[in-house]
């Protein structure tokens, strides 16, 4: 049984201590846990379900209702994310957005008496990914919930909620791991001193990341990539070409969701390369990782900038190879004349 109870969780006090009141009967009938990616917002999610649904308290070694919380299956336990609340229909299978659908399928189910808990816990793991029209479904439902209702909405980019999602909730507020708390945990997971310091300062601290580059597969990709983009960067424009060219054809057979659209996995693969080379200037920006030859005097500040602003671009649905491209000649520009003033839309759109 690898779900914690909540009383076992250290990693975010002030999220811990008002979670803690609420099991001793502080209820509100919506929470919404907001906070970094990785920060451990759904395992918090899933504590505090186990810590609910289970009635052996923290002693408990995994009784029939502490493991169907942990592998999802609970009666009263609705996870709405692929795989285990999902439309049926084919073609609606490889989105992953929730779509009105999903919530009317969800506030049905909720609107039925628990069956062997004491209440019915819905958990939305990525409540961004609501369309507008499940929020809106959503919205009655958030406003007058059934008895014995609970409501977890967990984001990492809560502005894409309607605020009207936002107020009707009990926000919860989660704070980055530092690297040094995430490798504690990778370490007490059993993965060797080693690797759990490179994943940690690989992945910022984010434990979700810190887990996935645990791996020997994801580590190798993440290296390969740094190296790939440096040489990229010093080879110039027909080093870039043929770099993003073996990128668009690269189709990695350790990713975590193999149903995705082939554009869907392009795009998975460039958001990787992109966090690899972001991970890497992050640490050269703190002085923990050497400079790449051919940067000169270059402050890696920029490039980290670069990569990140890229990044960010990619949700946005434009074309892949069009992003990393974009970098690349941001890169090379900023590298032959020095990095330009950042000029917001607005700004621009004023000036005469």
């Amino acid at each position: 049984m690898t779900n914690p109870f909540l009383t076992e969780l250290k990693t975010q006090p002030e999220a811990a201590a008002f979670l803690s009141g609420f099991l001793k009967g502080v209820r509100v009938p919506s929470l919404l846990f907001s906070g970094a990616e990785g920060s451990g917002k759904k395992t918090h999610a899933l504590a505090l379900a186990r810590s609910l649904f289970c009635k052996n308290g923290p002693g408990c070694p995994g009784c029939p209702d502490c493991r169907q919380v942990g592998s999802k299956t609970h009666p009263d336990l609705l996870w709405v994310q692929k795989g285990f609340f999902w439309p049926e229909e084919e073609d609606k299978r490889k989105s992953d957005e929730v779509t009105g659908g999903v919530i009317s399928a969800v506030v049905e189910k909720l609107n039925l008496a628990p069956m062997n808990a004491p209440l019915k816990i819905a958990i939305v793991p990525n409540a961004h990914k609501m369309n507008v029209s499940a929020q809106d479904k959503f919205l009655k439902t958030l406003e007058e919930p059934p008895s014995r209702v609970l409501i977890i909405l967990v984001t990492d980019q809560p502005g894409l909620l309607l605020t009207t999602i936002q107020s009707r909730c009990r926000i919860v507020r989660f704070h980055s791991l530092a690297p040094a708390v995430a490798e504690g945990i990778l370490r007490s997971g059993g993965i060797d001193a080693a690797t759990a310091k490179w994943a940690s300062r690989a992945s910022g601290g984010n434990l979700t990341r810190a887990f996935r580059y645990a791996d020997k597969e994801w580590r190798e990709f993440l290296e390969k990539a740094g190296k790939d983009f440096d040489r990229g960067l010093a080879g110039g424009d027909e080093a870039w070409l043929r770099l993003v060219d073996e990128y668009e054809r690269m189709d990695p057979g350790f990713w975590d969701d193999e149903d995705l659209t082939a554009s869907q996995r392009k795009a998975r693969v460039a958001e990787e390369a992109l966090r690899a080379g972001l991970a890497l200037w992050d640490l050269r920006c703190k002085g923990e990782e050497p400079m790449p030859e051919g940067m000169g005097g270059a402050d890696p500040s920029w490039v980290r900038e670069a990569l990140r602003r890229h990044l960010d671009l990619l949700p946005t649905h434009l074309n892949s190879r069009m992003v990393l491209d974009h970098f690349f000649l941001e890169a090379r520009e900023t590298l032959k004349t020095g990095p330009k003033p950042q000029v917001s839309w607005v700004e621009s759109a004023l000036r005469p």
